[in-house]
């Protein structure tokens, strides 16, 4: 089996989060070295600091804009940003009123944007999820132009939702969706390698090379090993393809932090200002954890305490609710299984007194006293039979209770519990791999805590986590990420929920047992997913009423 080292693990978790919200430290690091502008009167961060609502508005812009409000709300976007700069120049000049007065227009400017935005990813979800798609595969690099030229079109439409035209714009969805996708299979189709000679290039065309030296250095070494690896082995092509990516990821971070520098400087921050800006960001994104970030210590104990804060509220998080449907399929479920009980019983009982009154007809010649005698052993026979039945239809309910309890644990779309005679299996379409990764993400952790539960309910039971991919890459690729993955979770909950190592099993199949076509991006997704077999050790089943489970032919 093909496993990676922990440094890899590390390389492919920072390729998936994104630069601009959680590269804060990198940035800050990168920009010690730049010294202040000298201006005169305030400054933009002496602005910030001496007015609440200016800094406030600040805020509130800069995580719109991390959170893609140019997309979503162009015009709100452009508004919001006026009034923050008109506010920023008014302070400056020493016009205190107005300064406050623009400041608080912005903070309305900014109200709007946020509905706005919100307004845009309920419209035009599955817009901006093909548009991810395209991005992962590398099409803003491979087509700039085409990719450019959705996004307007993707600005313009959510511009009429900014205007309350939103049928309007729900009209334009599928156009832009099947844009997007296009440009996904175009990107997939032109492949990694020439993406990555690109990406230098515009790397270097953004000046990547003077601002971000290091990185941009790091992106033309992997560039190069491309060629060295094919030379020495033309067969290597997953490994040159591994060369490739990294480099496109290179040069894009290089941009990004050329980018980040040019705005720093043009803005006139001081290191002072840097430090300040950064923990602005860091303040920002911890507001909805409630509580305050203990600025006046070290950067490790800031860092520790936001990643506790974050640790706790997923520790906590439940959600216990499924849909109507659900139920209304688990009643169904329940309502058929004691049908076929209760047909069985009287199939049993009937079969029952046939026994009876033949023994009846040979005893009618005997004394009345063998009769009456015959008759109590019946009665009695009957009603041990009657008992024990309901035992065992207790049983079955129990059964049956735990394994709803077990899908009340999760949501309908992130899991499917099914039960295959003795055997349940919780299929885990929800649970979210990064493309190409077998880490187990933070944003997972809440379900495999309802997976520890789930199997925590059947303490003696053999476990066996499955992987499974869909059919995008190669056999082999996919096989090795199955299993990777299933590892990956078997050990979570052996080291992390409490099972003993000896009672889980992993297993990967790669593309081999889909649950839906790979021709769609949905069907895909649900072909994407984490299973867990739960093989309980039920309460075994009274010899005399086990006809309940046996198969017809050994009912005859």
């Amino acid at each position: 089996m093909v496993t990676q080292t922990p440094a890899e693990r590390n390389l492919n978790r920072s390729q998936h989060i994104a630069t601009k919200k959680v590269g804060v430290l990198l940035f800050a690091a990168a920009l010690w070295t730049l010294s202040a502008c000298a201006t005169t009167g305030l400054t933009r961060q002496d602005a910030l600091m001496d007015y609440d609502s200016i800094a406030e508005l600040n805020n509130g812009f800069a995580a719109a804009k991390g959170q893609g409000a140019k997309l979503l709300a162009p015009e709100g976007y452009k508004e919001t940003k006026k009034h923050l700069n008109e506010a920023i120049e008014e302070a400056r000049d020493g016009d205190q009123a107005e300064a406050r007065r623009v400041a608080q227009m912005g903070l309305q400017s900014l109200r709007k944007l946020q509905a706005d935005m919100e307004q845009s990813r309920q419209s035009l979800g599955e817009v901006l999820t093909t548009r991810q798609r395209a991005r992962n595969e590398g099409a803003p690099g491979l087509f700039p132009d085409e990719f450019e030229e959705a996004d307007e079109e993707l600005k313009k439409t959510a511009h009429l939702i900014e205007k309350g035209k939103r049928d309007e714009a729900l009209q334009r969805r599928h156009k832009l969706i099947d844009r997007y996708a296009d440009l996904e299979l175009k990107a997939l189709k032109k492949g990694t390698v020439e993406a990555a000679k690109k990406a230098v290039e515009r790397a270097n065309a953004k000046d990547a090379d003077d601002l971000a030296p290091k990185t941009f250095e790091a992106a033309k070494q992997e560039l190069a090993m491309i060629t060295t690896v094919l030379d020495a082995d033309r067969t290597q092509t997953e490994k040159a393809e591994n060369h490739a990516r990294r480099a496109i990821w290179l040069a894009q971070r290089s941009i990004e932090i050329a980018d980040m520098v040019q705005m720093l400087d043009e803005e006139d921050y001081s290191l002072e200002g840097i430090v300040l800006w950064y923990q602005n960001q860091l303040a920002s994104i911890h507001t909805p954890l409630q509580g305050t970030l203990p600025f006046d210590q070290s950067n490790e104990t800031v860092v520790q305490t936001m990643r506790e804060d974050l640790e706790s509220l997923l520790s906590t998080i439940s959600d216990m609710r499924g849909t109507q449907r659900d139920n209304e399929q688990q009643i169904a479920y329940l309502e058929n299984q004691l049908d076929s009980k209760e047909k069985q019983h009287q199939q049993q009982l009937a079969s029952l007194l046939d026994d009876h009154r033949q023994q009846l007809n040979k005893i009618q010649s005997g004394s009345r006293a063998e009769i009456q005698s015959a008759q109590m052993q019946n009665k009695q026979r009957l009603a041990e039979l009657q008992k024990k039945m309901l035992l065992e239809a207790q049983k079955i309910q129990d059964r049956e209770q735990k394994i709803e309890n077990v899908r009340a644990l999760f949501k309908a779309n992130d899991a499917e519990v099914l039960q295959q005679g003795d055997e349940i299996i919780v299929r885990l379409p929800g649970f979210d791999f990064e493309p190409g990764t077998t880490y187990v993400d933070a944003k997972n952790f809440s379900m495999l805590n309802h997976i520890a539960s789930a199997v925590h309910k059947f303490p003696d039971a053999e476990i066996i986590i499955t992987g499974h991919t869909d059919s995008i890459g190669s056999d082999e690729k996919n096989m090795v990420l199955s299993v990777e993955r299933a590892e990956n979770v078997a050990k979570f909950l052996t080291e992390g929920g409490g099972l003993k190592s000896g009672q889980v099993e992993y297993k990967g199949f790669g593309e081999t047992q889909p649950v839906a076509t790979n021709d769609t991006s949905d069907g895909r997704a649900k072909n994407r997913r984490i299973e867990v077999r739960i093989l309980p050790k039920w309460e075994a089943l009274s010899p005399e009423t086990q006809i309940v489970q046996q198969e017809p032919e050994e009912q005859e």
